[in-house]
């Protein structure tokens, strides 16, 4: 008797994707975050994501940040400033039910005030907030995005602490407060050059040379 064979599972399709971390504001808890709203339609329909875009095969780097910065621009409805610079995060990979997504995450900082919640006044636009970091945690935001977010904060974390660490270990003058190994061993080969203690056998040795002279004398 023949039984229904099970179908075989299709392989989840690799995709890549541009993704934009783009904050403004001064001090961390007092940032701001971009966001806009995903189609109403498809995967994670309705759902908030950071400025993304679907990676094009074969792109070079600099490609792929001029094609990034104009979709930032476009959600934005507003151009970016020439000292703006999107900087290169790390990657993160979010595997779907059918998808495996691989996020090649960049960073960005635009100036301005973090005091609206609203992207722009355009009605026309493209659904999009400013979100503090507290109200990011809460809003209907992927578990994939959500990782995004977490390199992001791990990467500026570890830099916040290289450069404090940078800073500390120098002196006013811009030099290492660290003596060199070099200058370590210098001192202490000019210690070992010295005067040599004497031996306490030296002292207590008894004067053969001057006992044989007096007997000679006498």
């Amino acid at each position: 008797m023949n039984f229904p064979r099970k179908p075989v599972k299709k392989p989840p399709r690799l995709q890549r994707t541009l993704t934009c971390v783009l904050h403004r504001g001064g001090p961390r808890t007092q940032r701001e975050y971009f966001l806009v709203q995903r189609p109403s339609k498809g995967l994670l329909a309705g759902m908030w994501e950071f400025p993304s875009m679907l990676l094009e095969e074969d792109s070079s780097e600099m490609e792929q940040r001029g094609a990034l910065q104009a979709q930032v621009e476009k959600v934005l409805a507003t151009p970016l400033s020439e000292k703006t610079v999107l900087h290169y995060i790390g990657e993160v990979v979010h595997v779907f039910s059918h998808i495996h997504q691989t996020y090649v995450v960049y960073g960005c900082t635009v100036p301005g005030r973090a005091d609206s919640s609203l992207a722009g006044e355009d009605e026309g636009a493209l659904a999009a907030r400013w979100l503090t970091n507290s109200a990011f945690q809460e809003a209907a935001v992927s578990t994939a995005m959500k990782k995004v977010f977490k390199l992001y904060e791990k990467t500026e974390s570890t830099e916040s602490r290289s450069a404090k660490d940078g800073k500390r270990k120098r002196s006013p003058d811009g030099k290492s407060d660290k003596p060199h190994k070099s200058q370590k061993v210098k001192s202490g080969k000019e210690q070992s050059s010295g005067t040599k203690q004497l031996s306490l056998s030296k002292f207590f040795r008894p004067p053969i040379k001057r006992e044989v002279e007096d007997g000679l004398h006498s």
